[in-house]
C-alpha cells in the first residue's frame, strides 16, 4: 500500500472544451490559470471529446514527467444529451525528483482542479495517454444509442479474474473499432485495465446499469485466454433495451478507500474484517440462504459484496441497505468507521465466491 507523505497546494485551472458533432468533429481546448469562477459555460460532449489533447495540457500544468506517468483510474459522467457533468482521473508519476499521486477533476462548466500527494513508489501500469486515446474513440452512439446518461469507468486490475459475455457484453477496442468477445481470462500480477460503460440510473451520478466492458489490444495481450464471438455474431449490436437493462448494477457506500485518500480501512484491516465476519456471512447471508453470492475485498481498499437479485429468489432477501448496515455495524465494533463497500447486484448468480480477496 502506498504511504502518503505530503500534500501540495491545490491549483485551479479552467478547462474550456468546445465540441461540434455533426458530419465531423472540431475540438478546441483552452487551459489557463483563473483564480475566480469561470464566467462562460462551454459545451462539452462525450461524442468526440479529445481526451488525448487534455492529457498534453495536464502534463504541462502539473509538471509530471511524461514518461513516468501511470494511470490509476478514470471516471466520466454524462447527461442524457451527452454533455459532460464530471470527469475525474487519478494517475501516478514523478515530478522534481519525487514520486507523486495526482487527481484531476473537471466540473460541468469546465473548471478544472488538481491535487498532488507524495508517495513511496510509482506502481506499474499503462500511460494515461494510451487509455485516453482509446476512450475518446469509443463508438458510444453505435453501442449505446442516443439520449442516455452514461458513466465510463476505467480501473487498474490485478490477479486472477475472468469476464464472460453471459453477464454483460465484452468488446475488444482498437482505435475506435470494437469486436465482440465471448470470454476473457486474466491471471497475472501485471496490471491491466477494464473500461466499463454504464447507463445511468435516473439522476444518479454514482449508480448505473453496467452495459458493457471493453479492453484495449495491449491489455488483451496480457490475458491467459481470449475467446472471440463466432463470425456470424461478430457484427451484433447489443441494444440498450436488452441486456444492459438486466445487467449487473454497481453501488458504492461508505467512506473513501485508502487508494483515494481515505483513512478508515487499510488492507490488513479489511483482511481481518473479512476473517472475523466470514462465519456469519456463510451462515446467514450466502446464497441460497441469503442474497449474497460474493464477498471479499479488492486492492483499492473496497470491501466487495455481490448480491443476487432474480429468480429463483433466496430464502431471505437482503437489500443493499440491509447488508451495509450489518457490515458497517460489525466494522465499527472493530474500530473501522464508514467502511467503504462496493456492491454489485447480478441478474443471475455465478458460482458462490467466498474468499480473502475478490476482484470486481
Amino acid at each position: 500500500m502506498e504511504m502518503i507523505e505530503g500534500l501540495s497546494i491545490r491549483r485551479y485551472i479552467t478547462l474550456a472544451i468546445c465540441i461540434a458533432f455533426a458530419a465531423g468533429v472540431l475540438s478546441i481546448f483552452v487551459l489557463s490559470y483563473d483564480p475566480g469562477p469561470p464566467t462562460i459555460s462551454l459545451s462539452q460532449n462525450i461524442y468526440g471529446i479529445p481526451l488525448s489533447e487534455m492529457w498534453a495540457i495536464v502534463e504541462e500544468q502539473t509538471g509530471v514527467e511524461n514518461t513516468t506517468a501511470v494511470l490509476r483510474e478514470f471516471r466520466l459522467v454524462t447527461a442524457n444529451d451527452g454533455s459532460i457533468e464530471s470527469l475525474h482521473m487519478d494517475f501516478h508519476g514523478d515530478a522534481e525528483g519525487l514520486h507523486r499521486w495526482y487527481r484531476i477533476a473537471v466540473s460541468p462548466v469546465g473548471a478544472m482542479t488538481w491535487d498532488s500527494l507524495t508517495i513511496d513508489t510509482v506502481p506499474a501500469g499503462e500511460h494515461p495517454l494510451v487509455l485516453l486515446s482509446e476512450i475518446e474513440r469509443i463508438p458510444y452512439l453505435e453501442l449505446i444509442g442516443e439520449n442516455r446518461g452514461l458513466i465510463v469507468e476505467v480501473d487498474a486490475q490485478y490477479g486472477d479474474l475472468a469476464y464472460d459475455a453471459g453477464y454483460r457484453p465484452l468488446f475488444a477496442l482498437n482505435q475506435g473499432e470494437v469486436v465482440p468477445l465471448e470470454r476473457v481470462v486474466f491471471s497475472t500480477n501485471d496490471p491491466w485495465y477494464d473500461i466499463a460503460v454504464f447507463n445511468r440510473t435516473e439522476d444518479s451520478v454514482r449508480g448505473g446499469v453496467h452495459y458493457c466492458t471493453l479492453f484495449t489490444r495491449s491489455d488483451l495481450d496480457r490475458t491467459e485466454t481470449v475467446d472471440y464471438r463466432e463470425a456470424e455474431s461478430s457484427t451484433r449490436v447489443y441494444h440498450p433495451d436488452g441486456l444492459c437493462d438486466q445487467g449487473p448494477i454497481t453501488v458504492t457506500l461508505g467512506g473513501l478507500p485508502f487508494s483515494k485518500g481515505g483513512k478508515s480501512a487499510s488492507l490488513p484491516d479489511l483482511e481481518n474484517f473479512t476473517t472475523a465476519i466470514e462465519d456469519r456471512i456463510q451462515k446467514d447471508y450466502l446464497y441460497p440462504n441469503g442474497s449474497l453470492i460474493g464477498f471479499g475485498y479488492d486492492l483499492d481498499g473496497y470491501l466487495r459484496v455481490s448480491l443476487w437479485n432474480g429468480p429463483p429468489p433466496p430464502e431471505n432477501v437482503s437489500s443493499i441497505e440491509t447488508m451495509y448496515t450489518v457490515l458497517d455495524t460489525r466494522a465499527g465494533e472493530m474500530g473501522i468507521e464508514d467502511i467503504p463497500v462496493k456492491f454489485t447486484v447480478f441478474i443471475s448468480p455465478p458460482e458462490p465466491v467466498l474468499g480473502p480477496r475478490m476482484e470486481p
